[in-house]
């Protein structure tokens, strides 16, 4: 049997991706790929952007630039 929180989140943050990206095309070419496979992304164009978006919401996966000018995606993960 699953558990009731199991059931709550599922089904709210199962297609949610965060996507940090300072490069607006490949914000562009991510956003295409992303929705075309069935899911929804939140982008952000930088490392305290995306924590502030992680912060506020449920993701099931982060996929984030590395190398951003305010805030670096390792900074921003820790």
């Amino acid at each position: 049997m699953k558990s009731p929180i199991q059931k709550k989140n599922f089904g709210t943050i199962r297609n949610r991706i965060l996507v940090v990206e300072e490069e607006e095309a490949i914000r562009d070419m991510l956003s295409y790929g992303i929705s075309k496979m069935g899911y929804k992304a939140t982008f952000a164009c930088n490392g305290e952007e995306g924590l502030a978006c992680f912060q506020k919401g449920a993701y099931h996966l982060v996929i984030s630039d590395l190398t951003m000018n305010a805030m670096d995606g390792l900074t921003m993960a820790r």
